[in-house]
């Protein structure tokens, strides 16, 4: 467990890293095109190619390849685990140009299917259009690179593959400063910055690979079965994905017939509350899953269990203060972050509404990360499905609901609920599977935990009633206000824990 938690630690620093550059690429685009039919386009075309990432790298690749990968690095047979690797990434390769293919070429008619609110504008239409032609092919780049990076975790290089999504913030962050000066359409401009970003995450780990030796390039051999075999159990985990993805595609198409810029407050929202979610759920699930799929291999089911519980209490130990501490400094945080230049006080006080919608279901996004590595790792596919189809049926009516009274805040306190719904279903189905069994002394866990956020809530907000009006003073003199107030709440939690006789040390022994 101590390698485990310096892994988590490395893993979610670089992520942390990453995540604040992508709030400073949020500012400076923010701060470039303001909140505009522009901006709207070009977070939908760049949605696109977003989801399907998700699908193809993200979504079932890193279930069923870990597992592999860690056998055939048990078997210490470099060569076999080459003609593994090349094979597999021929098979994606070959799939996903034929996909981009197929897109570019009806690029129209997908943009006039996820963009029905868009028909009567021809302008804003015509550009998403051109926007996602150009940004549709970095869904090669980028879930080539996530493969590599399934080899560099198998490896324990964690901090390396965490790096990756880094190039894309500098990226799109040097293009917004210095190249779309050059364009006759500036927002073109930040559209060829996302290819290029993904090319640079494509190139990076190819040194790290060289370095230990399994430095592949994709070559699709019709005739291996085994890949065949792979790939079959890929598409289930694949389906999973889509199921869970529909939402997200039905929210898009919602979101298009919203007020402009709309699409750009739901995203600045959406940007912010990944930030806990990717540095916690995504580092404690990329930690579990290597260590999850070797006990399963040696038929370890105790210590699976253990390392879910770990999981778990490590979630509920980070997630509940970020979510308060992100309720309460919601509104400083937009206005340091984003409000400057074309992006007015009330594009963030409408990113504030829905970023306040989106936070209630911040700890469900985290855990379900966890919950659902829990299945992957036991190869257990039937069951996420099943939630998948449940999620779905029921986040369709809580937006038809939500949607009807609050317009598209109301997909934002949809995706909320559905979260927790999850997180909730997943977990049942572990126990009644007896798959996990949590350790002794979650109540009062659980109690140190709530205590500790409620002294430290109310710490904040004394802290905020004598603050003055964050319209005051400049960027340093603000963010360092906010600084300090992040410092206060995390000093103060860290001093609750203490007196609880909780310690963080605690979890490098579960």
């Amino acid at each position: 467990m101590i390698i485990m938690f310096k892994s988590f630690i490395f893993v979610s620093f670089i992520t942390c890293l990453s995540r604040f550059l992508g709030f400073v690429r949020d500012a400076v685009v923010a701060y470039v095109f303001g909140v505009s039919i522009e901006t709207d386009a070009f977070y939908i075309a760049f949605k696109l190619p977003n989801l399907l990432r998700r699908i193809f790298a993200d979504g079932g690749v890193s279930q069923v390849l870990v597992p592999i990968l860690y056998k055939y690095k048990s078997d210490k047979n470099k060569e076999e685990i080459k003609i593994f690797l090349s094979s597999i990434l021929g098979l994606f390769f070959f799939i996903l140009l034929f996909i981009v293919f197929l897109g570019i070429i009806n690029s129209s008619i997908i943009i006039s299917f996820f963009l029905p609110g868009y028909s009567c504008d021809i302008h804003k239409l015509y550009l998403a259009k051109i926007l996602f032609s150009i940004m549709f092919p970095y869904i090669i780049f980028i879930s080539i690179s996530s493969l590599y990076g399934l080899v560099l975790n198998t490896w324990n290089k964690y901090t390396i593959s965490s790096f990756i999504p880094i190039l894309l913030n500098i990226s799109m962050i040097f293009f917004s400063l210095f190249i779309i000066k050059y364009f006759n359409h500036p927002i073109i401009g930040l559209a060829w910055s996302v290819l290029f970003g993904g090319c640079l995450q494509f190139l990076y780990p190819l040194p790290f690979l060289k370095k230990l030796g399994l430095l592949v390039f994709p070559y699709f051999n019709f005739r291996n079965i085994k890949i065949y075999h792979i790939f079959y159990k890929i598409i289930p985990m694949m389906i999973v994905t889509f199921i869970s993805q529909i939402s997200v595609f039905i929210n898009t198409i919602l979101s298009s017939y919203f007020t402009t810029g709309s699409v750009s407050w739901i995203y600045y929202a959406e940007r912010l509350v990944e930030f806990p979610s990717g540095v916690l759920g995504v580092s404690i699930s990329s930690i579990l899953l290597p260590s999850l799929s070797r006990s399963f291999f040696i038929k370890d089911y105790k210590k699976c269990s253990s390392l879910i519980d770990w999981g778990l209490r490590l979630c509920f130990l980070l997630a509940l203060p970020a979510t308060v501490a992100l309720i309460i400094l919601s509104g400083p945080i937009i206005l340091i972050l984003f409000q400057y230049g074309k992006f007015t006080a009330f594009d963030s006080l409408m990113t504030q509404h829905i970023l306040l919608a989106y936070s209630f279901g911040l700890l469900g996004f985290i855990t379900v990360k966890i919950l659902s590595t829990s299945f992957y790792s036991f190869q257990n596919i039937v069951v996420p499905i099943k939630i998948s189809f449940i999620i779905l049926v029921l986040s369709q009516f809580m937006n038809f609901l939500f949607v009807y009274f609050f317009e598209y805040i109301g997909i934002a306190l949809s995706t909320s609920f559905s979260g927790l719904i999850n997180a909730f279903l997943l977990y049942y189905e572990l126990r009644k599977k007896n798959i996990f069994t949590p350790n002794p002394g979650w109540f009062i866990f659980l109690f140190r935990i709530f205590f500790s956020v409620f002294v430290m809530a109310s710490v904040l907000f004394i802290c905020m009633y004598f603050m003055p009006s964050w319209e005051i003073g400049n960027f340093f003199y603000k963010i360092f206000r906010l600084f300090l107030l992040c410092f206060i709440g995390l000093i103060t939690y860290l001093i609750m824990l203490f007196l609880l006789k909780l310690r963080i040390s605690d979890f490098t022994r579960y």
